[in-house]
């Protein structure tokens, strides 16, 4: 049993200081920063531009407490100018949740189509469309087994289009 308790000590130790290595390519703006809560989030300096489809979901568990999460779902061209981990759970940046996400959903929507998105319900609505980003901030790390990914958007460059889906299903987990 003792051999039992050291063996599971020693894991968890292992675990918690492991780092993370990224594939990063040799012309991006991003620059591996810092590393935090036990190695398990990494974060990167610089901004980056970035052309990505966006969906505005409403959330109670938005990271700016605005009730909106603002998700960029780049291409693969534009993924594969981000940062990419190699070692631990290596899944590319599909999905990037926004930080300030109900100041940019503000620039992105009118208010009457945010009031839609706010009403949290069995088949939310939600807005999509596509745009030109200037991110910072950007980020990754595990949450309950999942690698996620987050950044602070600082400007829209352009936003190319908008349509409104209302009744789309959001698996919002």
């Amino acid at each position: 049993m003792k051999q039992m308790r050291l063996l599971t000590l020693l894991f968890i130790c292992t675990f918690a200081t492991a780092q993370e290595v990224y594939n990063i390519p040799v012309d991006s703006s991003l620059k591996y920063s810092h590393s935090a809560h036990g190695g398990l989030w990494d974060y990167f300096s610089g901004e980056h531009l970035i052309s990505s489809k966006y969906t505005i979901q409403g959330s109670s568990n938005s990271p700016d407490q605005s009730g909106l999460i603002v998700i960029l779902t780049p291409n693969l061209n534009e993924i594969s100018k981000l940062p990419t981990p190699i070692k631990i759970k290596p899944i590319p940046a599909k999905e990037i949740e926004i930080r300030n996400s109900g100041e940019i959903a503000k620039k992105l929507a009118s208010p009457p189509e945010l009031d839609k998105v706010l009403v949290l319900q069995e088949h939310p609505y939600v807005i999509v469309g596509a745009a030109q980003f200037l991110i910072t901030n950007f980020s990754t790390g595990i949450e309950c087994d999942y690698r996620e990914y987050n950044a602070t958007i600082i400007a829209i460059i352009q936003d190319f289009e908008v349509a409104k889906n209302g009744g789309e299903r959001i698996n919002m987990c």
